[in-house]
């Protein structure tokens, strides 16, 4: 399963090296395992964290899997159809998905 943080961190990388996102093409075979410190300092993660997501993320669309949806949406199904919430007591924003009824706090 790709989480929303391994999409996002996919599509910078694609972006990155002027690559589409999808469709999967040799080009993306050829860069699946780079990344340089350029790209890991805009994204604040290490050069292995982005290969080791890259790599992830690519076994999975290989396999089938879609993309989850840019921006907020439900982690269960997918949705976009939310309700906020109140904050959390530590001060986090929490979301209720209206279609599949699950509760989650939304973290970039």
């Amino acid at each position: 399963m790709i989480t929303s943080r391994q999409a996002h961190i996919y599509r910078v990388w694609a972006d990155h090296y002027g690559l589409l996102p999808l469709p999967l093409t040799e080009k993306h075979r050829l860069y699946r395992y780079k990344a340089n410190k350029k790209l890991a300092e805009k994204l604040g993660v290490q050069q292995e964290h982005i290969r080791r997501a890259v790599y992830k993320v690519y076994r999975c669309l290989e396999a089938g899997e879609l993309l989850p949806p840019e921006g907020k949406h439900c982690p269960k199904c997918h949705s976009k159809n939310l309700h906020q919430l109140p904050d959390t007591k530590a001060g986090n924003q929490q979301f209720y998905c209206q279609d599949c009824h699950h509760r989650f706090v939304w973290f970039e």
